[in-house]
């Protein structure tokens, strides 16, 4: 009687295991990011979690029922039919990049990995299918190639202008002191102008995928200072007047430092550049509220006309005619806006022609209310 009971109790006590384990892994399922879909061999779809529901726009009562061929536009159901053929094989089939159709209609690049569900005899029971958005990657990975091509090509021409200049000076046609002094200068700022791209393809290739990057604890008035001092030679020629004003508030956030030093490097960069002789410059950090802080940097410079302001962030943009001579690359201030956006943060401009202009960066200081560091994923880079 007494292994009767027993093998009773293990019974109900394994089935509670079971039961509670089937539960787990449906809270799993639900709460998964990924689109998780249940069906049937043929691709009738038989559950649908919450992230599908956000992905394609369907209800789970809406969908369920329908085909999995209801979920790609007609022209890419043969690549969803050959997977399904692959299952039925008892074989993992895999989407690296096709079409999802969400239910409005939008179209948007999807992976879908559908794999057998199978039997204790081995025999097939269904399909499941992980879908993922990669809409913003694929984005991301094409711009990343297009920054990449701009760049070559320019870095190339570059090179192209100094080996013609070598060429010149190596020859015998330059004899005059002058000339060959004006050549010397012409390759030195050809030299510069390629060391400034390659920088800029540098920073912008590491900062325009969502690679994860190495977040820490840092003083952002320390490295504010630094960049202010740097820039401190290149105002006094100018007879430009700096002013800083941290505030006692914020000074620790968490975050990349040498990508928030490319920031202010950049931004301290132009506004003395664009601030003619005898104006001003102030750098301010200040308390942006919500456990945010607010980086500000204004000038009394030429200004940036309304016209060119939606643009101020974008690739390529070099502005109004007083800026564009300056020679830059056109991507110092979106490598700012994504440096910003990687930290969750934003950078806003406001600018009056002949009056100045303010950036302002607003950054979560990624630290909680007694001071700890949140867990904040820092992976928003991007071009």
């Amino acid at each position: 009687m007494s292994d009767r009971r027993g093998s009773i109790g293990r019974h109900w006590s394994g089935a509670a295991d079971q039961n509670e384990a089937h539960l787990e892994l449906a809270a799993i399922v639900e709460s998964s990011y990924d689109a998780v879909i249940g069906m049937t061999a043929d691709g009738r779809i038989r559950s649908w979690n919450q992230a599908a529901a956000r992905i394609f726009g369907y209800s789970a009562s809406e969908i369920v029922g329908t085909s999995l061929a209801r979920l790609v536009p007609a022209d890419k159901g043969h690549e969803t039919e050959g997977a399904l053929e692959q299952v039925r094989k008892r074989k993992k089939a895999e989407l690296r990049d096709t079409i999802g159709l969400g239910k409005d209609g939008t179209m948007f690049h999807v992976s879908m990995v559908i794999s057998p569900i199978l039997h204790a005899d081995g025999s097939i029971s269904g399909a499941s299918a992980v879908v993922r958005n990669i809409t913003e990657q694929i984005t991301l990975e094409l711009q990343r190639q297009d920054v990449i091509s701009t760049l070559t090509h320019d870095v190339k021409s570059s090179i192209l202008a100094q080996k013609r200049i070598a060429d010149l000076l190596c020859g015998d046609t330059i004899t005059s002191p002058e000339e060959m002094k004006h050549l010397f200068i012409m390759l030195s700022a050809s030299t510069d102008s390629m060391l400034a791209k390659v920088c800029s393809l540098v920073d912008v290739c590491k900062y325009s995928v969502r690679s994860k990057q190495d977040f820490e604890r840092f003083d952002i008035g320390a490295v504010v200072e630094a960049c202010v001092r740097e820039k401190l030679d290149f105002a006094r020629r100018k007879e430009i007047t700096c002013k800083n004003d941290f505030g006692n508030d914020v000074r620790w956030i968490v975050g990349d430092p040498s990508a928030i030093k490319i920031v202010i490097d950049n931004l301290l960069d132009n506004a003395v550049k664009f601030t003619p002789v005898g104006g001003h410059v102030e750098i301010s950090i200040k308390d942006g509220g919500a456990r945010n802080i607010e980086i500000i940097i204004s000038d009394t410079g030429i200004g940036i006309s309304p016209e060119s302001q939606p643009n101020l962030f974008h690739r390529f943009w070099q502005g109004d005619a007083g800026r564009n001579e300056s020679g830059g690359t056109g991507f110092g201030l979106y490598l700012c806006s994504q440096i910003a956006q990687a930290h969750g943060g934003t950078i806003s401009c406001s600018s009056r022609l002949s009056i100045g202009t303010t950036i302002t960066m607003l950054i979560p200081t990624g630290e909680s209310e007694g001071g700890s560091e949140t867990k904040t994923d820092p992976t928003r880079f991007s071009p």
